[in-house]
C-alpha cells in the first residue's frame, strides 16, 4: 500500500499515470475522478486543478496512425511528442495531469522478444526523456469481466478472436510484471464488480489523501 502522504508536492512534476489493459475501466474512472477533484478546486478546498490527457492514440497524425497500424516505434514516437507538446507545458504551468496510458502500454504491446531485439535501446533512450509520473495507478479487473466488456464492445482484433483468453492473459501478465517492477509510488485499483462511481471515488481518495 502507498504511504498516506500527499501525492503531488511543491517542486514536483504533476503527472499521474494510469495504466491497465483494455476494458478495465480506466477512462471512465479517470473522467469521473477529475470531476470530483475539480469540484474541490472550484470550492477552494484545494489549489490543484486537474486535466485529462490521452497519452496514446490521441488526436493528431501520429495518433491516427497508431489507431490504424500501431507499432512499438510509432507508439514511442507519439508518447515522446505528447510529452513534449502537452505534458511538460501543462506541468510547468502548475496544472496537474492524469494521463490515460503511457510507456507501460507500449512495452506490453508486443512480445518481449520483439522489444528486446528491436526496440530496447530506443525505448530506454526515449524513456529517460519522458516526464516521470509522481505515481503510477494500475487498473485491473477479473478476466471474466474483461471478456464480457470486450465482447460487448466488439473490441477484438483478428488474432484475439482466434484465441481471446490466452492473448489477454499473456498481455495482462506482461503489464502486471511491468507494474511490479516500477520503482516509484504506485497503487492498484481493481474494478471488478465495482461501479464507475466507486472506482472514481477510490482514485479521488488516493490522489487527495
Amino acid at each position: 500500500m502507498m504511504p498516506s502522504t500527499k501525492i503531488i508536492n511543491q517542486g514536483q512534476n504533476r503527472l499521474i499515470l494510469c495504466e491497465g489493459m483494455d476494458a478495465v475501466g480506466k477512462t471512465s474512472t479517470i473522467t469521473k475522478a477529475i470531476t470530483l477533484l475539480n469540484q474541490d478546486y472550484q470550492n477552494h478546498a484545494t489549489h490543484e486543478h486537474y486535466s485529462y490527457s490521452k497519452g496514446l492514440r490521441s488526436k493528431g497524425i501520429i495518433g491516427a496512425i497508431n489507431h490504424m497500424t500501431p507499432s512499438t516505434l510509432t507508439l514511442l514516437l507519439e508518447l515522446y511528442v505528447h510529452d513534449k507538446q502537452i505534458i511538460r507545458p501543462l506541468s510547468e504551468s502548475g496544472e496537474s495531469i492524469i494521463m490515460d496510458r503511457g510507456y507501460g502500454t507500449i512495452i506490453t504491446y508486443h512480445t518481449p522478444t520483439l522489444i528486446q531485439e528491436y526496440c530496447k535501446k530506443i525505448y530506454d533512450k526515449i524513456y529517460t526523456l519522458l516526464t516521470q509520473p509522481v505515481v503510477l495507478v494500475y487498473f485491473e479487473t477479473s478476466l471474466e469481466e474483461r471478456m464480457k466488456r470486450l465482447y460487448a464492445r466488439n473490441d477484438f482484433n483478428d488474432r484475439i478472436f482466434k484465441d481471446p483468453t490466452s492473448i489477454i492473459i499473456e498481455r495482462e501478465q506482461r503489464m502486471r510484471q511491468w507494474y511490479e517492477s516500477f520503482s516509484g509510488k504506485k497503487q492498484c485499483i481493481n474494478t471488478t464488480e465495482k461501479s464507475v462511481e466507486e472506482s472514481a471515488l477510490q482514485l479521488y481518495e488516493l490522489i487527495r489523501k
